[in-house]
Order: C-alpha cells, then structure tokens, then sequence
C-alpha cells in the first residue's frame, strides 16, 4: 500500500510539473492567415523557412500586412550570434528587406552595454517586426503572380553570423492580414 502511495504521489508531482502542450495555430484563409511553431530547430542559413502562410487570392487595391516573432527557447551560453527574420510573398520580398543574403529583421544576440556588439555571452534571442507588401505594386512589377493567384508568405530565418548555433530550439509566429487601401 506504501509503494501506491508513493507511486501515486509521484505521478501527481510529475503532472503538475510537467509543462503542458503548446496550442499551435494553423490557419489560411480568404484574408488572413496565421501560424505558430514551438521548438523548431534554427536554421543554418538565415535564408531558410520557417513558417509559411497562405492568402487564398490577392486582390487589386489592397496591402499585405506581416507581423512576426522568432525567439530561441534556449540559452546560447559564450556564442554571440545574431538573429535574422525575413519575408517573402510568392518569391518576392516584402518590405523593408536589404542585403545578400535578404535580411528583413536582425537582432545581435550576444551584446550589452559594457562589451559591445558580439561580446558577451547570448543569452536567448528574439527578434520581431513587420513586413509589407502592395500587391497592386508587386502584380506590375510580377505580371500574373499576385492579382486573382494565391499569395503564399514564408518566414525565413537563421543566424547571420555564427552557423554553429544551427539546431537551437525556436518559436515563431507568423500573422498576414490582406487590408483594403482606402
């Protein structure tokens, strides 16, 4: 009767320990399409996908808003590196984007006020922002790939330096609402 006793305590200790599961959102649709992953492995290159979302058909007349968010769930102790975050729609990139490779978003991931950029000890990352994208502007420059065709939006990231930190758990969210121009 002691050993259930204990096995039962232990059990109920581990449950309530035990961190639950993530609710993960999945949704394409006619306007807005939103996505989240947890502990996915970072990319080696920041040129590599992360999430992708679909608008089932751009329309004349209105903008594609992106908002997104990609963190590492763990600590990088003595491995400075930073985080890049970039968009494209169809192939295209949204704006602001610079560079080669495309860099959208960039946090350096191992600085402080005292040590200066890549100096001290990376401690977690996070790196944000918002994209956008005219599909008027973008079907003209891109005859047939926008206007009336569905608008497929991948978030690519990955360290821009250091690629030895390729693997680190990582969540991402990824939201695209398609607005009206007025």
């Amino acid at each position: 009767m002691k050993k259930l006793a204990l096995v039962a305590t232990a059990a109920a200790l581990i449950a309530a320990w035990s961190v639950p599961a993530d609710a993960q959102v999945a949704f394409d649709g006619k306007k807005t399409s939103f996505h989240t992953a947890t502990a996915i492995p970072l990319p080696a290159t920041p040129g590599a996908a992360v999430l992708v979302g679909t608008i089932a058909k751009g329309k004349k007349k209105n903008v594609l808003e992106i908002n997104v968010m990609v963190t590492s769930e763990l600590f990088a102790p003595f491995a400075p590196w930073t985080l890049n975050a970039f968009i494209d729609v169809n192939g295209i990139a949204a704006d602001p984007t610079t560079g080669t490779p495309p860099f959208g978003a960039v946090q350096d991931c191992g600085s402080d006020l005292f040590s200066g950029p890549f100096g001290s000890i990376a401690e977690g990352c996070t790196v944000s922002g918002t994209w956008l994208i005219d599909i008027d502007a973008a079907e003209a420059a891109n005859p047939g790939l926008f206007v009336k065709a569905p608008l497929v939006v991948t978030l690519s990231a990955g360290p821009s330096t250091n690629p030895f930190i390729a693997g680190i758990p990582t969540s991402a969210t990824l939201s695209v609402e398609m607005l009206k121009k007025k």
